[in-house]
């Protein structure tokens, strides 16, 4: 696969899990706390918290390949 396809989906997943760890987080605290009827608030916040670690994760990884690229001269 072309470097850029790989760059291209690994911005992209980061930016999604972003914003759906984000604004899973926001949306609880907007509603006062009442994450869920079906699971406890700290099943919840984890499951949110585990969306944004993972996109976090995931931009890290972009940079970091984008950088080993850069530095070994690849097209």
């Amino acid at each position: 696969m072309p470097r850029r396809v790989l760059l291209a989906g690994a911005w992209a997943a980061c930016t999604l899990l972003v914003l759906r760890g984000a604004g899973g987080l926001a949306q609880g605290l907007i509603e006062g706390g009442e994450w869920s009827e079906q699971g406890s608030d700290a099943l919840v916040i984890g499951f949110e918290a585990l969306f944004l670690l993972g996109g976090i994760l995931f931009g890290l990884a972009a940079r970091e390949y984008s950088r080993s690229a850069r530095i070994a001269g690849s097209p």
